[in-house]
C-alpha cells in the first residue's frame, strides 16, 4: 500500500434493475450517463450526486476517526466541469463549502475540506461546461495514507450452511475487486454444510468445513483464527446477503481509521425493497422477548428528507452479523449458542468495555427479507438464548414483564391450536433457567438437544391440503372466538373441514387466526415450501401446557439472584473438538 491518496468512499454507479440504483443517482437525464467508477455528460449539463449511497458520513467520520478534513479526486477528466461540494446539517440548511472549475487532466485532487463537528453529510454537484465530458473515478478520500493503516489487516470470515448461489456471487464480486484487494485482507469461508467448491476461483480464499454448529460456530472459528493469526479487524458476514465491494471496502476502511477500537456495522438494507432501511444498529428491550429498538427501521431512504436521519453518530447495543467489523483482540470467544442473540451478547459485552458500537450510513448490505425464512425449530433457540441474554451481569431485566411477553408468544399458539410451536416456547423456557457457565459447557449435549430439537416438527408435504379458506385472506380476529379457539371441542358451531373439504391451514407464524376457532384440525404450514403439520385441539392439552407455563413462571422468579450475572465468554479451547484445519485455496 503506497503512502498517497486514500480513498475513503468511491462515487460508484449501479445501474442493475433491482431498485437500487435509486440510492446511487437520482438523475433522470438521457444527456448524462453512468456505469460503474464512470461519468459521461452527452451535453452541458448538472448532475446531483446527493443520494444515499454517494453522500459522505460527516458525522460517523469526525467522531470517531482520525480524519478530521476530506478531499475529493478525480482519476480521469475529459472537458471542463464545475465541481461544488455543499454540507447539509441537523436543520437541513445548505452550505457551499467548495466552488471549483476543472479542466482536463488526471489525478485531479481539490483543497481539502474540513469536516464539521455536527450532525450533517456533504454532497456532490457537478456542471459539465463543455460536450462529452468525462468525468473517471471521482471519490472522497483523504491526501495522505495514513501510517496507522499499514498496521491493519482484517478477515473477512463468511459462514455458509447450502446457499451456494448467494455465496459464489459475493464471492465473484470479492475476488474480482482490484482496489479491495489493495488492503491487507484475507476472505474465509465456513462450511457448516460441507458443500462448497472453491475450484472455479484463482483467488487465494480461506477456507475450512466443519459439522454445522450454526453461526455461531461459523463466525467463531472466523474469530479464534483471526485472534491466533494477529489481524487487528474480523468482519463477520452471512452467506445469504447481497454485497457490494465498495461497500466492504468503506466499512473496513473506516475500521481501520478509528481513533479507539470500534466496532463498525454495515446497514441492513431489505432486498425486497432496496430502498428501505431495516436496521441500522439496535438496542435490546430488556423485558421482552423477540423485541429490541432499531435505528432507523423500515425508513425509506429514497426519500431525501430521511437521509438526516442516517446521519446521526449513535452507538447501539449492537450491530447484526450480516455484516459487522470487530476488534479482534476485544471481540468474546462465545459458547455453543448455535443461532439468535449471539450478535446481541456479543455486543453488550463489548459495549461493557467501552467499545462503541456504529453502523455507518453510507455502507450497506442487502439481506433477505427474515419473513420468508422457515420458523419452526428456530423459536427455541430465540427464547432460550433470548432469556439468557437478558440476565447478562448487571441488565436490570423485569422478570414479570419477561414472563408477561413469553406468556403472550405461548397464548397465541395455543389459540390457533399449533401444540408443536407450544411444547417448543416450554422446553426453551425450561432451558433458559439454567446458569449459562455451566449449561453451555458440553457441547456434545448441546448438540444433542439440537437434533431434537430439529426433529421435533413433522414437516411433511402438504400442497394438496390446503384450505381454500387461507388463498382469500379472511382476516377476522374475533377476540372472543378466537379464546373459544383454546376449548375448539366446546364450541358447537364448530366443524372438520372447510368448504373445499380440506382443513382449515394456516401460515407458520402468522398474526391471523383465519377463523380457527371454528376448526378442532388445523394445519400449519410454511408457505414457502408447503411443509408443514397437523394439529388437532384439545382442552387436555391445553390445561396441561397453561400448569406447566405457571409452574416454569414460578421457578423463574424464585430463582432470584442465580440467573442474574450470566456469563457468556468461553476459551478458543473450548471449541477445539469442533474445528478443523483452515487451508489456503489456490494459493501461489
Amino acid at each position: 500500500m503506497q503512502k498517497n491518496f486514500l480513498s475513503l468512499q468511491n462515487i460508484f454507479f449501479d445501474n442493475s434493475s433491482s431498485g437500487k440504483q435509486k440510492l446511487y443517482s437520482s438523475h433522470l437525464s438521457n444527456k448524462i450517463k453512468t456505469s460503474d467508477h464512470t461519468i459521461i455528460f452527452r451535453r452541458r449539463s448538472t448532475l446531483t450526486l446527493c443520494s444515499a449511497a454517494q453522500i459522505f458520513p460527516n458525522h460517523h467520520y469526525i467522531s470517531n476517526t482520525i480524519v478530521k478534513k476530506i478531499n475529493l479526486r478525480i482519476g480521469e477528466l475529459k472537458g471542463s466541469i464545475k465541481l461544488l461540494v455543499y454540507f447539509v446539517d441537523g436543520i437541513e440548511a445548505e452550505t457551499l463549502e467548495l466552488n471549483e472549475t476543472l479542466t482536463s487532466g488526471s489525478e485531479i485532487i481539490t483543497p481539502s475540506i474540513k469536516l464539521k463537528n455536527e450532525t450533517g453529510y456533504f454532497y456532490i454537484k457537478i456542471i459539465s461546461l463543455e460536450h462529452n465530458t468525462r468525468i473517471n473515478n471521482i471519490a472522497w478520500g483523504i491526501n495522505d495514507t495514513p501510517s496507522a493503516l499499514f498496521d491493519c489487516n482484517i478477515l473477512i470470515g463468511i459462514t455458509t450452511f447450502k446457499r451456494d448461489e448467494q455465496l459464489h456471487k459475493n464471492l465473484r464480486k470479492i475476488s474480482q475487486c482490484s482496489y479491495l484487494n489493495q488492503l491487507n485482507i484475507d476472505v474465509m469461508i465456513v462450511d457448516n454444510g460441507r458443500s462448497i467448491d472453491l475450484s472455479e476461483y484463482c483467488y487465494p480464499f480461506l477456507y475450512t468445513v466443519q459439522n454445522n454448529s450454526g453461526g455461531t460456530g461459523g463466525f467463531m472459528r472466523s474469530l479464534c483464527y483471526a485472534k491466533k493469526n494477529n489481524y487487528s479487524h474480523t468482519l463477520f458476514m452471512d452467506d445469504d446477503i447481497e454485497v457490494e465491494t465498495e461497500m466492504l471496502y468503506r466499512a473496513i476502511i473506516f475500521s481501520f481509521l478509528t481513533t479507539n477500537p470500534t466496532t463498525t456495522g454495515l446497514m441492513m438494507m431489505k432486498k425486497s425493497n432496496p430502498t428501505t432501511v431495516w436496521e441500522q444498529g439496535a438496542f435490546i428491550d430488556k423485558n421482552r422477548i423477540y423485541h429490541g429498538f432499531s435505528y432507523n427501521f423500515c425508513l425509506n431512504i429514497e426519500n431525501k428528507k430521511n437521509l438526516l436521519s442516517l446521519h446521526k453518530n449513535r452507538s447501539s447495543d449492537f450491530v447484526g452479523w450480516w455484516g459487522c467489523i470487530v476488534p479482534t483482540k476485544l471481540a468474546p470467544i462465545l459458547p455453543y449458542m448455535f443461532i439468535k442473540n449471539d450478535d446481541i451478547i456479543s455486543g453488550l459485552i463489548l459495549k461493557k468495555q467501552n467499545v462503541p458500537l456504529i453502523t455507518l450510513p453510507n455502507a450497506m448490505v442487502w439481506h433477505e427479507d427474515f419473513n420468508k425464512k422457515p420458523y419452526t425449530w428456530q423459536h427455541y433457540y430465540d427464547i432460550r438464548n433470548g432469556i439468557m441474554i437478558r440476565h447478562f451481569e448487571n441488565l436490570k431485566t423485569n422478570k414479570m414483564k419477561i414472563i408477561l411477553s413469553l406468556g403472550k408468544i405461548l397464548l397465541k399458539a395455543l389459540i390457533s391450536g399449533d401444540y408443536y410451536c407450544s411444547e417448543i416456547i416450554l422446553l426453551s423456557f425450561n432451558d433458559a433457567l439454567n446458569p449459562s457457565d455451566n449449561y453451555f459447557k458440553n457441547i456434545t449435549k448441546l448438540k444433542e438437544k439440537h437434533k431434537k430439537i430439529m426433529s421435533h416438527f413433522p414437516l411433511d408435504d402438504i400442497s394438496n391440503r390446503i384450505s381454500s379458506i387461507e388463498r382469500k385472506q379472511n382476516k377476522r380476529k374475533d377476540l372472543f372466538f378466537s379464546l373459544v379457539s383454546l376449548f375448539g371441542t366446546m364450541n358447537p358451531f364448530s366443524r372438520n373441514f372447510d368448504d373445499d373439504g380440506r382443513r382449515l391451514s394456516i401460515p407458520l407464524n402468522s398474526n391471523i387466526f383465519f377463523h380457527s376457532y371454528r376448526f378442532k384440525t388445523v394445519i400449519f404450514y410454511d408457505p414457502y415450501t408447503f411443509t408443514g403439520y397437523e394439529c388437532t385441539k384439545s382442552i387436555q392439552k391445553v390445561l396441561f401446557f397453561l400448569i406447566k407455563f405457571s409452574k416454569l413462571s414460578l421457578h423463574y422468579m424464585l430463582l432470584g439472584k442465580k440467573i442474574s450475572g450470566q456469563k457468556f465468554i468461553v476459551n478458543q479451547h473450548y471449541w477445539n473438538s469442533e474445528f478443523e484445519d483452515v487451508i489456503r485455496i489456490n494459493s501461489k
